[in-house]
């Protein structure tokens, strides 16, 4: 299965996500010790990287949804359920990328435990640098 976004504001969260946890989760793909090629229903790492940091898609936080409810996307993007993902706000932060529309939340950095610029996501995650 693989997820067809198209690049418009169509795709924004309706209302601000609810903040990140604390930290990212032990298997949150955003980190250097994830499961490599782990990237949940997206068919390559470029395509992740394509929504999640390119159009700057607010990644929910995997371990705080409910992926059987038919409405989680809907959910979701009108803050019902979720948390934002705390691994995309600090590879943002990493990166010194700035959410051009605010819906990421910005983090401290952490080059240690999160991946710092998309060609080491890239290469960890078996994509084309």
């Amino acid at each position: 299965m693989s997820i067809n976004i198209k690049p418009d504001l169509k795709i924004l969260p309706r209302t601000t996500p609810r903040p990140p946890c604390s930290k990212p989760c032990a298997s949150c793909p955003f980190r250097r010790d994830s499961i490599r090629g782990w990237l949940g229903a997206y068919d390559s790492a470029g395509h992740f990287l394509q929504v999640h940091y390119h159009q700057e898609v607010v990644n929910p936080c995997h371990e705080t949804m409910e992926y059987d409810d038919p409405d989680w996307i809907d959910k979701f993007m009108d803050g019902d359920v979720g948390r934002s993902c705390k691994g995309q706000s600090v590879f943002f932060e990493n990166a010194y990328k700035i959410s051009r529309h605010g819906m990421i939340v910005p983090s401290e950095p952490d080059k240690e435990t999160v991946f710092s610029w998309p060609h080491e996501f890239l290469r960890h995650h078996g994509g084309e640098e």
